[in-house]
């Protein structure tokens, strides 16, 4: 079965950035500009994992991870932030958290061990 990346970032430099820096054969990726958007796409298709920003207009990646986790429990959510925030850290919702700049290397490891190694 094909597994589902969805990433959630208001700049379109670091999705391009992310989606291709994050290429997996097996995998569809598919990108968001906020978390309105998401949330549309998340009704239409599973995701497997959602990597979303923290700092985005609108709908901040916590409140998108917490409606994610209430309708998707099962998708696991990575947040990238270029602040330290706490709401980050207490959140049930988030598996895992990367700050920027981002280690491209170790969040593919990540991703790869969730997709394919569970």
């Amino acid at each position: 079965m094909e597994k589902r990346l969805l990433i959630v970032d208001d700049n379109e430099l670091i999705r391009h950035l992310l989606k291709h820096s994050l290429f997996f054969p097996e995998c569809t990726t598919v990108t968001a500009s906020n978390g309105t958007e998401a949330l549309k796409l998340l009704n239409q298709e599973k995701y497997d994992i959602i990597i979303s920003d923290y700092a985005m207009p609108g709908m901040n990646g916590v409140e998108l991870a917490r409606c994610i986790k209430q309708n998707h429990p099962s998708s696991t959510i990575i947040m990238v932030t270029g602040e330290s925030n706490s709401d980050i850290l207490s959140s049930n919702d988030i598996e895992f958290h990367f700050r920027k700049p981002l280690n491209l290397k170790k969040i593919k490891n990540v991703i790869q061990e969730l997709l394919f190694n569970q």
